[in-house]
């Protein structure tokens, strides 16, 4: 009630202000962040009701079903539905639902990743026992534990390569044959003596000389990396490959062992390496195949243990391997590469500085340079 006594009161008041365009735009937004917000919340409604419902149909939760398991199903269902439960704001049921929703995803996601995890771990295993078993039919007993199923040098330019072994029960009897020519293979017994040696260079000497060729004489050292056990037999197969007179005597060249003590240079060093130190040479070498670095020879202590299996089923032995990556690797120093000659056709020997532990093409296996390798560069 307006009091007679107050002159104030019979002031007209001023007509309220339009709105601004600001308070316009302001409002629009609000009833736009009000409708999305509406909208997202029914679409997650929606889509926990589908959610849920596809889980219990998946489980097979009937509603009359009196497992345990069941009904406490049922009850979570309940939570997320409000037609169930109209005391409860529909907001609260789009929480709940979501949540739900999230964790029964996490834990479905989880059980497939495990799953898939397991298999996985299922499968590398029963491959690598495979693999396994693969190799120590086509390799000795006394290399078939040092042996990879490995290829050699396929890696490195310079290298001597070779790939896996037979594939199969259907190639155990091959396996076995091949396993015993291994077996017998001419892994020289005793290192040459003295008197042995220069015999063995003046036969190479000759050879070197008579073959028409320019004469070149190398000084080699020779070196261990890694824990290779004990090197006599190595260096020994070294000075008896490079000067036999099948060898690259037949391209004019010869081989010391060089007198280091005396201040002798090494034109070449060979190494004996631990599969694990291959690397520490380039990174073009790998810790599974032998490889040649500039004057650096590197012969990978498992190829020269085991070979390969597939230069084993090929009629090779291991004898023959150890000279057939010698001369292969040091045909390398004397300026060779990989594959220059391909195999001439089955049967026919194959190239020394073909990769012939990769695939000997049709070819027999083969340890000593053809007269087409005859060069030195």
């Amino acid at each position: 009630m307006v009091s007679a006594n107050n002159p104030q009161s019979n002031v007209p008041k001023d007509p309220p202000l339009p709105p601004s365009t600001h308070d316009e735009q302001l409002g629009k937004a609000k009833r736009l962040g009000i409708a999305v917000m509406d909208r997202l919340a029914r679409a997650l409604h929606a889509l926990g009701r589908w959610w849920t419902s596809v889980i219990v149909a998946l489980l097979g939760f009937g509603s009359s079903s009196k497992l345990r398991i069941g009904r406490w199903f049922r009850k979570v269902h309940r939570l997320v539905d409000p037609a169930s439960n109209t005391t409860v704001p529909e907001r609260v049921f789009t929480v709940r639902r979501g949540l739900i929703v999230a964790f029964t995803s996490l834990v479905l996601l989880a059980i497939i990743g495990v799953g898939v995890w397991g298999a996985w771990g299922l499968i590398r295993t029963a491959s690598q026992a495979a693999t396994a078993a693969r190799v120590s039919r086509a390799l000795p007993e006394s290399s078939a534990s040092q042996s990879g199923a490995s290829s050699s040098d396929a890696k490195h330019r310079d290298g001597d390569g070779s790939s896996s072994a037979s594939k199969g029960e259907a190639n155990a009897d091959a396996s076995a044959q091949n396993s015993d020519a291994a077996a017998s293979d001419d892994v020289p017994a005793n290192v040459l003596n003295g008197d042995e040696r220069s015999a063995l260079f003046a036969q190479a000497q000759q050879t070197a000389q008579q073959s028409g060729k320019a004469q070149a004489q190398y000084a080699y050292c020779v070196s261990t990396t890694g824990d290779v056990g004990d090197t006599a037999g190595f260096e020994d197969m070294i000075f008896r490959t490079l000067n036999n007179p099948k060898g690259w005597p037949r391209a004019g060249a010869t081989f010391t062992l060089a007198d280091q003590s005396a201040g002798q240079a090494c034109d070449m060093t060979i190494t004996l390496a631990q599969a694990q130190y291959m690397t520490t040479f380039s990174d073009g070498c790998s810790d599974e195949y032998s490889c040649r670095v500039g004057n650096d020879v590197i012969i990978n202590a498992d190829r020269w243990n085991g070979a390969t299996p597939s230069w084993i089923q090929g009629g090779g032995t291991l004898g023959r391997y150890r000279e057939l990556v010698i001369n292969h690797e040091v045909g390398h120093r004397l300026g060779h590469i990989d594959n220059e000659t391909p195999c001439a056709g089955p049967g026919n020997p194959a190239p020394v500085m073909l990769q012939q532990s990769m695939g000997l093409d049709g070819c027999t296996p083969n340890e000593w340079p053809l007269d087409s390798e005859l060069w030195m560069s």
